[in-house]
């Protein structure tokens, strides 16, 4: 069998309000850093629109499913276009998992991004579902 050589993808987000930026390396060295790696560039980019927290409830093992929460639902944002602002959904659930190679990464099980107007009419969808292996 022929080993793929591991490759570490560098992701940057350059916050628009402060113009700050936040890298992390992907894949993780063992399940939790793979778990934060993933979660840190959303976190960093939701405090770039709201002051709204993104948390994943604790004591998931590798391998199960896990799904982000946000300490507001929906999150509002100050919007100079639509009357009464917006309002942002998010789900989305993820598994940290090791592959072949022994490195962990985190893998989308589904998710659903939708921006919705301030009567709640849906603007910008967003959704995707992968199959559980």
């Amino acid at each position: 069998m022929q080993r793929q050589s591991q490759s570490v993808h560098k992701i940057v987000i350059r916050c628009c309000v402060s113009n700050s930026s936040c890298c992390c390396l992907l894949p993780g060295r063992n399940a939790p850093q793979a778990r934060e790696d993933f979660l840190a560039p959303l976190r960093r980019a939701l405090s770039c629109v709201t002051k709204a927290q993104l948390y994943v409830p604790g004591g998931k093992k590798p391998g199960d499913v896990e799904a982000l929460a946000l300490s507001e639902d929906p999150v509002h944002l100050r919007s100079g276009v639509s009357e009464g602002g917006l309002q942002l959904h998010i789900g989305h659930q993820f598994k940290v998992v090791q592959n072949e190679a022994g490195v962990w990464h985190v893998s989308t099980v589904a998710y659903m991004y939708r921006l919705d107007d301030g009567g709640g009419c849906e603007l910008s969808p967003g959704t995707g579902i992968r199959r559980l292996a």
